[in-house]
C-alpha cells in the first residue's frame, strides 16, 4: 500500500503530466469530491438524541439493562 505522501506525490507528477486543456477538469473534479458529503453521523441520530436521551435515561431503562 502506498503511503499518503507517495500518492500525493504521484498525483503531483500525473497532473503535471496531463495537457492543460485537462486542468480545468481535473480542477472541477478535486473541488467535487472537497464538497462531497464525507460519510458521518446521519444528522437525523444527533436532532433525536435529546429526545431519545428522555425515555432513556430513567431508572426503568437501567434496571432492566443492569442484568446483562
Amino acid at each position: 500500500m502506498m503511503s499518503t505522501a507517495s500518492i500525493r506525490d504521484s498525483l503531483l507528477r500525473e497532473v503535471g503530466n496531463l495537457p492543460p486543456v485537462y486542468y480545468s477538469e481535473v480542477l472541477g473534479f478535486v473541488e467535487s469530491l472537497k464538497t462531497k458529503k464525507q460519510p458521518t453521523m446521519p444528522e437525523t441520530m444527533l436532532l433525536s438524541e435529546s429526545v431519545l436521551l428522555r425515555d432513556w435515561d430513567i431508572e426503568e431503562e437501567d434496571n432492566a439493562w443492569a442484568s446483562l
